[in-house]
């Protein structure tokens, strides 16, 4: 009988050191996992400064501002994940709950394929693909040189233009944080047909053109600019829309990276964007058209993606600039942001805002489809007044809204 007790004892001991032994390696398996983990996370965040000008019988203005964290995340299996939220600060207060203010997506770094599950970003997912069909990534060795880049659009069921074309060259620049690259994407005119008032396709003409500013490795954009442009008679009379958005990096305390010591060469690349001198001043105020808010939008997130590509030649990380614009516009256009501060231009805000930009003369006339902003603005009715912001809904049953209002 003793002799029984001590073999069960001898046994639990034993199964108690392997239970033990098993802890210990599922520990230290363990470790490395979460070492990796941290070491492979980033967090960064940006500031998005977006304007959005109309003029057809009235005028629309909306500008807005708002600061997006991008954490990322790098896998063993060679994909990153992305996960981009924003404030609601700049939401219209019957709206915040209601609007979505975080996306997620994977990029596999082999294929260079962007992954989702969120069917809000299904036609940013295919629209990225498609253009890393003609994935050429950027390097230092692309410095001074210049070159065009097409790509071929195809979404069933979205109206987009064939093809964007661009002519791009890129800039060495020297800063006080080291060296960097600027890279300029100038598209040619392009048609989109869009579904008019009598349900007929109607031609509207559009440009794009956007200014990245990277570090050598090509994983840091330190700031971005584009300015988009499109032109229509659809209704009968002239129509002119006027997109700006800039993104500027924040340091850990949240101010705007310094860019002093950087050259004037930036300034001359930015000034053939055709960022507007001043904002378009409004006295009949009008809401933003709804093929403006659904069919144009998607050939601006469109448009967007494709300068991006451009002038990265890849998708990390100028997909988080994408993203985050294309919710900007989205809500913007829509009415559910609020608009921020007195009336600016971008070219302003870089100006007043940025450390080493100030005293830059970054803003140029746009060229609209050949005419001049004043041209364009003086065809459009725009003279002086305040500043309107669209309330939301259909285009025949919302009104206009205006910040002060």
């Amino acid at each position: 009988m003793n002799n029984y007790n001590v073999k069960i004892k001898i046994k639990g001991e034993k199964v108690l050191f392997v239970l033990a032994v098993c802890a210990m390696c599922l520990l230290f398996l363990q470790v490395p996992a979460a070492v990796y983990g941290a070491a492979n996370e980033q967090t960064y965040s940006f500031k998005m400064v977006s304007t959005i000008e109309y003029s057809g019988k009235g005028q629309y203005r909306s500008q807005t501002e708002n600061t997006y964290t991008v954490q990322k995340e790098s896998l063993p299996d060679n994909t990153v994940n992305y996960t981009i939220s924003s404030k609601d600060d700049c939401i219209a207060p019957e709206y915040k709950g209601r609007v979505q203010n975080a996306m997620v997506f994977a990029l596999d770094k082999n294929t260079h394929q962007m992954l989702s599950q969120n069917p809000q970003l299904s036609f940013l997912e295919t629209i990225n693909n498609q253009c890393i069909k003609s994935y050429n990534k950027l390097t230092t060795q692309d410095i001074g040189r210049s070159w065009e880049q097409i790509f071929s659009l195809s979404v069933p069921g979205y109206q987009l233009p064939e093809q964007i074309k661009f002519s791009l060259n890129a800039t060495g620049l020297k800063t006080n944080r080291g060296e960097m690259i600027a890279v300029r994407a100038i598209s040619e005119p392009f048609t989109v047909n869009i579904s008019g008032p009598n349900g007929k396709d109607e031609a509207v003409k559009c440009k794009i053109n956007s200014v990245y500013l990277f570090d050598t490795d090509v994983e840091q954009v330190y700031l971005s600019i584009s300015v988009f442009d499109a032109s229509t008679k659809m209704n009968g009379y002239d129509e002119q829309l006027h997109n700006e958005v800039a993104t500027y990096m924040l340091d850990v305390e949240g101010n705007p990276v310094n860019l002093s010591g950087i050259s004037k060469d930036f300034e001359k690349m930015v000034r053939k964007l055709g960022l507007k001198n001043d904002e378009l001043k409004v006295t009949q105020k009008v809401e933003l058209p709804q093929w403006v808010r659904t069919s144009l939008a998607n050939t601006i997130e469109a448009s967007n993606i494709c300068a991006a590509t451009a002038c990265e030649g890849a998708t990390n990380p100028v997909i988080t600039i994408c993203a985050a614009s294309t919710q900007t516009f989205h809500l913007q256009s829509a009415g559910y942001m609020l608009s921020t501060g007195a009336p600016m231009t971008v070219s302003k805000a870089l100006v007043q805002t940025i450390p080493g930009i100030g005293g830059m003369k970054i803003a140029m006339a746009p060229a609209i489809m050949g005419l001049s902003a004043q041209t364009a603005g003086a065809a459009a009715g725009a003279t002086a007044g305040g500043v309107a912001i669209a309330a939301g809904g259909s285009s025949d049953s919302s009104s206009a809204r205006s910040p002060t209002e």
